[in-house]
This record gives structure tokens, sequence and C-alpha cells, in this order.
């Protein structure tokens, strides 16, 4: 993602019932941004005792227990805590960055066909991208190796 324009550093003078964000939120606002929009090609999930290991095509490794118990974590450098539970039928990942901001992802499984949808939505905080979703569709390998 690019950075912003030149001409708005610092906090802002308060205008208009709100000061700027200052430079510590920017960034919580950009690792979240990017967590979102990053759709990974490959998804690998493993059972583990106790919880789950999903893993990218980068390597990159998240842990998740699924007993609703808090964990902190990094997204991009920028810290969080976090939790993980099953709500609905469907596995929900809060994780709560300083200054109220929110990154929500929700895995569901469908049967037929045999898919897994990750919505990902930015919640809270002061900046203009908050409430943005988006959903990544992953099928089985072996459905894709079978075309």
């Amino acid at each position: 993602m690019g950075g912003m324009g030149g001409g708005m550093g610092g906090r802002g003078g308060g205008y208009g019932g709100g000061d700027m964000p200052d430079r510590e939120e920017m960034e919580r606002m950009r690792a979240a941004m990017e967590a979102v929009v990053r759709a990974p090609e490959r998804l690998i999930i493993v059972k583990a005792d106790p919880g789950l290991i999903l893993t990218d095509e980068e390597g990159v490794t998240t842990r998740l227990a699924l007993d609703g118990s808090k964990e902190t974590g990094a997204l991009n450098g920028v810290t969080f805590e976090s939790a993980t539970k099953w709500e609905d039928g469907k596995l929900r990942v809060e994780r709560k960055f300083k200054g109220g901001l929110k990154l929500v992802e929700t895995y569901s499984v469908s049967v037929d066909p045999r898919l897994l949808t990750v919505s990902a939505r930015i919640e809270g905080g002061r900046m203009g991208g908050a409430g943005r979703t988006t959903n990544r569709v992953y099928e089985p390998r072996e459905a894709a190796d079978a075309r």
C-alpha cells in the first residue's frame, strides 16, 4: 500500500471535532488494512494441540487457540491482542489493536461445493478504511488438481 500524501505531518489541531491520527494509529491501520487486502493464494490448515496452525505460501504461520483465550501477537510489526472462538458454526478470530481498531476474520466451510471462505473486516478506529470487508475463497487442493 502506498503512503499517505505530503503535508499531513503530526497531530491535527482538533478541527471538526477530532485530531488527526498520530503515527502509531496510522501504522496500526496500515497493518490491519494490509491483512485485509492480502489474499494468500494457498492456505494450509493443520489441526494442532490445542487449536489450528495456518500457513500461507510464503511460510507465514498463524497459531489459533480455539477456546476464546486471549493471546498476543504482531501483524507487520504492530502488536495486538486476539481471541478465537466458534460462533454459529464459524471460526471467528478477533484482533484488537491499541486505540480501538479491530480486525475480525471469520472462517466458514461449505459442504457442496467444498469451500473455505475467509471474510476479513476492519471495525472501529478513527480512519476512513474502517468497515471494509474482503472475502477470500479456497477450495481443497484435491479439487483444484482434478481439473
